[in-house]
């Protein structure tokens, strides 16, 4: 009905517009799955990379003479990788923005096995592997924070379970596919198709992915790098206690081990046993 407000009739608007505007909002709080798929599949193909040199490691040595040295440190460089860069890797993820990491790293693995599948000797090789590693951790590091950005908090544990299975899912499909492809061929052509899907993905996520407002980067407070590593190696020195203590210590209350008065308020709070009702033994 029309309400009298200043003494105008003012109708209230219903129809198709304020139920468009709800359809709008509903459809912006809802979890954009497409897109969660689509970076788990960026983090799958990024994995093709560590599982395509386990089956290609005979051809290897056959082709390029690579001694089991050698062969274990093509094996190793990118576990290498992710222990000596990886911290600085996700410290410069806020900074350089994590859409723009994924797209880095995606682009920097393809160019990587796509060069590496000509090199003609193992040192090329473990270079190009030394650059395919730096761009399975950039993809990897920067996915996490995308998919609990995009997904509604209901959602966010689902959403980090299908990411979960990037590793053993990408790492095992390729093993699969370099052992029906490896007899009779070479270990260029594993390298040749793990190019060929990260240069695939990159198409997809550069259509599908960057033009999404979702992933925009967040305003953050920027620091030093190293002052930020740094703080991170310190917080492993805190046990358990000091950690749980410090969001209290910050916000100005004091916790009941420093606090004289809470001491003495949490012991006389705690119930106290009754006297005992037994008679005195005779002595």
């Amino acid at each position: 009905m029309p309400r009298l407000i200043g003494g105008r009739r003012i109708r209230r608007k219903h129809g198709p517009r304020s139920q468009g505007q709800g359809d709008v909002l509903n459809r912006a709080l809802r979890t954009p799955w497409e897109l969660v798929g689509l970076l788990v599949a960026a983090g799958i193909v990024a994995a093709f990379h560590v599982g395509k040199v386990p089956p290609s490691i005979p051809s290897i040595r056959d082709e390029l003479g690579a001694s089991l040295g050698q062969a274990g440190w093509l094996l190793s460089m990118v576990n290498l990788i992710a222990a000596l860069g990886g911290m600085a890797i996700a410290l410069t993820a806020d900074r350089f923005g994590h859409r723009r990491l994924v797209l880095l790293g995606t682009a920097l693995s393809v160019a990587a096995s796509g060069l590496g599948a000509f090199a003609g000797s193992v040192d090329a090789l473990l270079v190009g592997r030394f650059f395919e590693g730096l761009g399975f951790i950039a993809v990897v590091v920067a996915i996490p924070t995308l998919v609990l950005r995009i997904a509604r908090p209901t959602d966010q544990r689902l959403a980090m379970t299908l990411w979960s299975v990037y590793m053993p899912a990408g790492a095992g499909s390729m093993m699969l596919v370099a052992a029906v492809v490896l007899p009779g061929t070479s270990w260029r052509i594993a390298w040749l198709v793990a190019a060929v899907a990260s240069a695939l993905m990159l198409t997809a996520l550069l259509l599908r992915a960057l033009p999404r407002h979702e992933l925009d980067p967040l305003p953050v407070r920027r620091r030093p790098v190293l002052h930020e590593m740094a703080e991170v190696a310190s917080t492993a020195d805190r046990s358990p206690l000091r950690s749980a203590s410090a969001p209290t210590r910050a916000a100005g209350i004091p916790s009941s081990a420093s606090c004289r008065p809470c001491r003495s308020t949490i012991s006389a709070s705690r119930p106290r046993r009754p006297p005992s009702s037994r008679p005195p033994s005779p002595s």
